[in-house]
């Protein structure tokens, strides 16, 4: 997973600079495609080859490295309004980016730890039932995250560019 890493944020940021140039359906499409891909080729590393969790890793970061692919085929369109530029002479802006999102690197650390001590404690207090009882109810308070992320995605897309085209009259709180 580690290897493929670098296209997989490079996916995701791709993802949000596609959805707020006025192509939202290729943006969900290349999450669509990818999923798909992921399911097919996890089918293909886990049960013909028997690649085992090795083949799984490679399966996701096959099919995440797809988006990149197919969201960087928005920016060979003439009719698209960003572009790719290069990073020479503002480095200075990519550091402050930086500086910016340590706040949020601390946020995903603190989450790692505390996922790792919680589950130590509870393999030796409970053991492995306890832990996978406590799996399936994050697994339903993540549904519900991701249900109110989906919502929150496509009401900033939408808010951000009336705000940039100080068109405040479609936007209604």
């Amino acid at each position: 997973i580690l290897i493929f890493s670098p296209l997989f944020l490079m996916g995701t940021a791709l993802y949000y600079f596609v959805r707020v140039d006025g192509n939202p359906i290729l943006a969900s499409l290349s999450l669509i495609i990818s999923a798909m891909m992921n399911i097919v080729l996890d089918w293909v590393f886990l049960a013909e080859m028997g690649m085992g969790i090795e083949g799984a890793a490679y399966a996701t970061g096959i099919s995440q490295s797809l988006i990149l692919i197919i969201l960087f085929s928005h920016f060979l369109k003439k009719d698209r309004h960003l572009g790719l530029t290069s990073l020479s002479g503002s480095w200075w802006r990519v550091y402050q980016g930086m500086a910016n999102g340590v706040s949020e690197f601390a946020n995903e650390i603190s989450i790692g730890l505390t996922t790792l001590l919680l589950n130590w404690v509870m393999i030796t207090r409970v053991g492995i039932e306890g832990v996978a009882a406590l799996t399936i109810v994050n697994y339903l308070f993540f549904i519900g995250v991701i249900i109110f992320n989906t919502l929150l995605s496509a009401t900033c897309t939408l808010v951000s560019m009336r705000l940039g085209l100080r068109n405040l009259s479609r936007i209604e709180f």
